[in-house]
């Protein structure tokens, strides 16, 4: 997929990858929210994702009892809900209603921005 990323559907987490979502199914996993700046995300299973400009930290495959070259990251999403409200950033607030696993669940909250983080006002700033 364009950025680096492959999304793929996966029936449990130790289960093989099956074939690459495109931008079409993944734009029919989400619906409107109740405001214009919200969607719902909605999927059964798991989303395999697989980010491929960028391989595996040492330390995670050092942590994860990985003895092999470093290889792309992947990370897997279960949503704990039917569906959850995600805004047009991709952040949800409800923290409980989606689990990772992989490399998301290795970087965690080290590496996000806060919710209030905007770019524009970054650079407002003289940064």
């Amino acid at each position: 997929m364009r950025e680096g990323f492959e999304i793929h559907y996966s029936k449990a987490i130790t289960k093989k990858r099956a074939g690459v979502i495109s931008r079409d199914e993944i734009n029919k996993l989400l619906s409107p929210g109740e405001i214009s700046t919200e969607m719902y995300i909605k999927f059964s299973n798991y989303l395999r994702v697989s980010y491929t400009r960028e391989l595996e930290d040492d330390e995670y495959r050092i942590l994860s009892n990985r003895v092999r070259p470093p290889s792309f990251q992947i990370s897997l999403i279960d949503l704990q809900a039917d569906s959850v409200t995600i805004d047009i950033f991709g952040r949800y607030f409800d923290e409980f209603m989606i689990k990772t696993y992989g490399y998301w669940a290795f970087e965690r909250l080290a590496d996000t921005l806060p919710n209030e983080y905007s770019i524009e006002d970054f650079y407002a700033n003289d940064y």
